[in-house]
């Protein structure tokens, strides 16, 4: 495990430390993380510049920031270690190509593929049952006042974060879209972003979803507007709703009037390989993961680390820039 930070403390650690087959080897860091070594009972390893120091292990749990991410990937990739990234897996689609060069065993911590409420609606669209998708709008946001997060914070930091609020909670939303709308191909119409200092901190944007369906997807995502979490989707009959952001949200739909008085909410037959909840999400991502390095089920680099995700984050930038001239 290479960083001791609170998603590793919080939640790797506890999943790993509840499946049989994973053996905790060690804990490195840049900073000491003796503490939290010692409530495991595993080795804690200092990072001081050397990377071939570090001790072996099958697989490498890379939870640190995306910006200091490549020399780890470059050493794991050249010992044949397999290599699990916390997500965003990459700042931008070059960064990205090269991570997938090196190794064949890779995956990203891309667990919204896995809540309950997400493969509900994906089976909704696959089934066609509602007709054709005319559209889909997505919301995402609060208003975040003061986090007691000092300037030498990773998030702080464009150089370890990559970017805002896009880079960091809006990769997660994206890689879950892709997922729901497997086949189809998504390009970026137009975005307008807010900066604080040198981080995306409001968006607005516009995307075309081609394939399968044709229809645009709008996206907002904020830190100063109170958006709250929302996905609607816009078919021929019906209108469904649900909170993306919430691995066990009821699915709401509303018939193709709009009348309220006529909407409903239900949840599909459960499948084990849903989660509802955070923790569940994790443990299902690490236990698919751990299927594809044991051999016992396929693994595509390009879909584990959502190269698609990569792609539309840096034309979402790219596109907000242009407009900012």
């Amino acid at each position: 495990m290479i960083g001791g930070g609170f998603i590793a403390s919080q939640v790797h650690l506890p999943i790993l430390a509840c499946i049989d087959e994973v053996q905790i080897g060690y804990v490195a860091d840049v900073r000491d993380t003796s503490v939290l070594a010692n409530v495991y009972k595993i080795k804690s390893v200092k990072v001081e510049g050397d990377l071939s120091t570090l001790p072996t292990c099958d697989i490498a749990l890379l939870a640190i920031p995306v910006g200091v991410r490549e020399k780890y990937i470059q050493e794991f990739s050249g010992r044949r270690t397999a290599i699990f990234s916390e997500k965003p897996f990459a700042v931008d689609l070059a960064s990205h190509k090269r991570f997938l060069k090196g190794t064949d065993k890779i995956g990203c911590d891309y667990m919204s593929t896995c809540y309950g409420s997400v493969n509900q609606v994906k089976s909704l669209l696959l089934s066609g049952v509602l007709g054709e998708v005319k559209g889909i709008a997505i919301s995402e946001g609060r208003i975040i006042g003061p986090t007691a997060r000092g300037s030498d914070h990773y998030q702080e930091r464009k150089e370890l974060a990559g970017g805002g609020i896009l880079m960091e909670r809006g990769c997660q939303t994206i890689a879950q879209l892709l997922y729901i709308l497997e086949g189809c191909r998504l390009s970026v119409e137009s975005a307008e972003m807010l900066w604080q200092d040198d981080l995306d901190i409001d968006m607005d944007a516009r995307l075309h979803v081609s394939g399968s369906w044709d229809f645009d997807l709008t996206y907002r995502l904020s830190m100063i507007r109170p958006l709250g979490n929302s996905a609607r989707i816009v078919f021929d009959h019906a209108e469904v709703v649900y909170d993306h952001y919430d691995p066990g949200s009821v699915v709401k739909i509303a018939n193709e009037t709009g009348d309220n008085t006529a909407e409903s909410e239900f949840e599909l037959a459960p499948d084990r390989t849903w989660a509802s909840t955070y923790t569940q999400a994790h443990h299902l991502k690490w236990k698919r993961f751990l299927d594809q390095v044991a051999g016992r089920a396929p693994i595509d680099p390009e879909v584990e680390t959502s190269v698609e995700t990569t792609r539309l984050i840096e034309d979402l930038y790219s596109k907000a820039m242009e407009r900012a001239k």
